[in-house]
């Protein structure tokens, strides 16, 4: 859906200029997200299919290049640019339940390759994007597709712990370099 792709990048541009310190993508429904809208693709012209990639493209170099921790928690069946869009995060976690897909060169155009690459490596990568097939969480955690397996019961303890540990983090970060450049509060 378009607008949803436009609001995710105003949301996105907002967090990287306000001080987020952590972003959570989480979907409601069956699933996380199923990709790509291609409902009206026969309807709109090549040029708005062309420009709804590109938007889709700028929201997953924001998420990938976020100055924040971003944390997706996908369940389901995802595909295409669902699965992006969960690639795009660092800290990634899904339900034992959920299935990732990449069909994208089935119809010409795959977003994520080198994302892709960078989680699983280039073997698994294009075995992956080739075969178009399902890959099931075991495989998911096994290869790096996905960071952990926690059920959606416990994901809003697992948000507030990841809360905790960047603040924490950030805060013992600050409290070292601050002793190692000798800094009392004056410039």
């Amino acid at each position: 859906d378009a607008s949803l792709t436009e609001a995710l990048l105003q949301a996105l541009q907002q967090c990287a200029g306000n001080g987020t310190r952590l972003l959570v993508l989480r979907g409601s429904g069956r699933n996380f997200c199923g990709g790509f809208d291609l409902s009206d693709a026969d309807s709109a012209g090549e040029g708005e299919l062309l420009r709804r990639f590109v938007r889709i493209e700028q929201v997953l170099q924001a998420l990938w290049h976020a100055p924040h921790a971003v944390l997706a928690l996908a369940h389901g069946r995802n595909a295409g640019a669902g699965t992006d869009l969960f690639l795009a995060a660092g800290l990634r976690v899904c339900s034992i339940d959920a299935a990732f897909r990449m069909p994208g060169l089935r119809f010409g155009l795959q977003l994520g390759t080198r994302r892709l690459q960078a989680r699983v490596g280039s073997d698994m990568a294009r075995e992956l994007l080739c075969d178009s097939r399902q890959i099931a969480t075991s495989e998911a955690l096994r290869c790096g597709f996905v960071n952990r397996v926690v059920e959606p019961s416990a994901w809003d303890d697992l948000i507030n712990l990841c809360r905790v540990l960047n603040e924490t983090a950030d805060e013992r970060l600050e409290k070292e370099l601050d002793a190692v450049f000798n800094i009392d509060g004056a410039l």
